[in-house]
């Protein structure tokens, strides 16, 4: 692909950002000097995000050819970004590559292209092992990091810069400047006090200017509220203990100057981001009436991801209700957003202050109000025709359940049935848009599952088998099969024979053995299915008929094509009737017919039958 990419979800530079040292010295490495690896070290809050994203600003401002932003809080989020930009890259995907493959193909790709200035970030590094093997290379690219440990990276040829707290006569400049405060005395009072962290230095002048309060009033209002409540530091690094006081407060002085009726939305909404992906949420399933040309400013009239249109009077007034307090939030500093707007997302730090001082009643309603955003999240309320948004919806979930499952104080979400009930959802749209890679990276998702409700439990089977259809879709038939037949014998001593569940789990394997041309396995396994399927659900149950569907290819396979083609042509006349003539279940049936047809030799019907399925579909 030629022209200019611009990848990932880059935190907005903050309103105020402050030209520093350190930003003098980024820029010199990355685009004057042009050093292919930089790393900025620095405690949480320090502002190494809003470093690296005024960095990918006037490189891609500047016209570089690529600025990526890769999400790097874990290894999965690292390789799942890297996938992504492969897609955007234009690199063929084909043939469902692994992850490893699809990874592989784009660091190949981007070593190859033509020589340009090209940037890519991965922030919030928590691991430097996370990088091995992924940090691409190419002329004319540059890589970026950001992370709190700078173990181990000069080693590997990265070029440390470290960066602190503002110095102190910065500090005073800036609450000067954004207070709008000539008290020079009390605003070197509060950066001792916050000492000099950026992050906290921008809630407190943020605070202070909404109340319309001094710098001197917003230390008597800290005070207070310290002595107030029971206020736990930020465990690591050199944190003050007003830092926690000052973040906490933020919060809660956005909320109180909220209108009551917006005011409870508006603390579901932050509960919410602290316990979901660290990485920031798509905006769209907070804000129903976020348009995805939000970055122009405009608001939009339809519902571009949530579960239902927002038609009725009472979903509008709850839609609008959801914009104006997340609209709030976000005038008020308290959550950011990407540059484009697509993804909200709290500062880490702020996200973990509120988390460490949370009541166990704050606790359970930040995760229901986490749960019931992600049990909005509906790919079947997209037209089907839309696949690139079925697929961009699809992919979004995935990216949030795995990454809520690399996160141990958001295990409790999937505790809740409407998570998993979502984690169900991801696995079935991953196998009906052909996503089987995305689909796989569920693994940590179904472990904690299994963690929180034990292996046995109905749930945990079904999310197992989840992922050995995956494999099987990935061409992994080996894994496939032999996750079927761990399944499918716990199924066996947990449901007994004949349940619905056995039964899906008995074909997924008889399909598995099909493909693998072990169908001396298949045929009675598939004749045993249709027979209980016919007992259990009756002949005409669209499940029955599609392990009819399942056998008569199974026929097919074999060699056994006149015993094929009179079940295709019996499934092909039920599912007519049942389902109607354009029903995706009956076009398959048509194709499966006219491969029949095609493998007996009678291929004027072949042609006719595979024409008309070309036409409908």
């Amino acid at each position: 692909r030629t022209g200019r990419l611009l990848f990932g979800g880059r935190p907005d530079v903050a309103a105020g950002f402050v030209e520093r040292g350190e930003q003098q010295r980024l820029r010199g490495l990355v685009v004057d000097g042009v050093q292919e690896r930089v790393v900025l070290v620095g405690m949480a809050g320090c502002g190494k995000s809003q470093l690296a994203s005024c960095l990918a600003r006037e490189c891609g401002a500047a016209g570089w050819g690529l600025v990526a932003w890769i999400n790097s809080s874990s290894k999965d989020s690292v390789r799942s970004d890297l996938v992504e930009l492969a897609r955007r890259l234009g690199v063929d995907m084909g043939d469902n590559p692994t992850e490893d493959q699809a990874v592989r193909r784009c660091l190949d790709h981007l070593q190859s292209a033509e020589a340009g200035d090209r940037l890519v970030v991965f922030d919030n590094v928590e691991d430097f092992d996370d990088l091995t093997g992924v940090v691409p290379r190419g002329v004319g690219l540059r890589v970026v990091a950001t992370t709190r440990s700078g173990r181990g990276w000069r080693a590997q040829g990265w070029k440390n810069v470290a960066v602190g707290v503002f110095p102190r006569e910065e500090s005073v400049a800036y609450l000067l400047d954004t207070a709008g405060s000539q008290d020079a005395e009390a605003a070197d009072a509060v950066a001792g006090r916050l000492g000099d962290l950026p992050l906290a230095l921008a809630q407190a002048a943020a605070t202070a200017s909404e109340q319309e309060w001094t710098l001197k009033r917003y230390l008597e209002r800290l005070e207070k509220y310290s002595s107030r409540q029971v206020i736990r530091p930020v465990p690591g690094d050199s944190y003050t203990r007003d830092v926690s006081s000052a973040l906490r407060m933020a919060v809660d002085s956005a909320l109180g100057r909220i209108d009551d009726r917006l005011r409870g939305v508006a603390r579901l909404q932050v509960g919410a981001l602290a316990v979901l992906a660290e990485s920031g949420v798509p905006t769209r399933w907070i804000d129903p009436l976020a348009d995805e040309e939000q970055a122009n400013g405009e608001q939009a009239n339809e519902n571009t991801g949530a579960d239902a249109a927002v038609e009725d009077a009472d979903a509008l007034n709850s839609a609008e209700d959801a914009h104006l307090a997340l609209t709030a939030l976000t005038k008020a500093s308290v959550v950011q957003q990407s540059a484009d707007k697509r993804v909200t997302m709290l500062h880490r730090l702020q996200g973990q202050v509120l988390r460490e001082n949370w009541i166990p009643g704050e606790w359970a309603g930040a995760f229901d109000a986490a749960a019931d955003i992600l049990d909005r999240v509906n790919v079947r309320s997209l037209p089907r025709e839309d696949a690139e948004g079925r697929r961009r919806q699809t992919r979004d979930l995935i990216d949030q359940l795995r990454a809520i499952a690399a996160q141990d104080y958001s295990h409790p979400l999937f505790e809740r049935i409407q998570v998993r009930a979502r984690l169900h959802h991801a696995f079935i749209q991953s196998n009906d848009l052909n996503l089987p890679s995305e689909a796989l990276t569920l693994q940590g998702a179904v472990d904690v599952v299994e963690d929180v409700l034990g292996p046995e439990h109905t749930d945990t089977l079904t999310f197992r088998g989840g992922l050995a259809d995956a494999y099987y879709s990935s061409g992994h038939l080996d894994k496939a099969i032999a996750l079927h037949r761990e399944v499918l014998a716990q199924q066996y001593q947990v449901l007994g024979e004949g349940k619905i569940h056995t039964l899906t789990s008995q074909s997924n394997l008889a399909l598995a053995y099909v493909v693998a041309g072990r169908l001396r396995e298949a045929i009675p396994l598939h004749e045993e299915i249709l027979a209980n399927k016919v007992r259990v659900l009756g002949p005409r149950h669209p499940s029955t008929l599609e392990s009819q569907n399942n056998l008569a290819y199974a026929y097919q396979v074999a060699g056994r094509l006149r015993a094929a083609i009179t079940l295709h042509e019996d499934t092909l006349t039920k599912r007519r009737k049942i389902l109607g003539p354009t029903h995706p279940s009956t076009l398959e049936s048509q194709n499966n017919l006219a491969g029949a047809y095609q493998a007996a030799g009678r291929l004027r019907a072949a042609i006719t039958l595979y024409e008309r399925v070309l036409a409908d579909r």
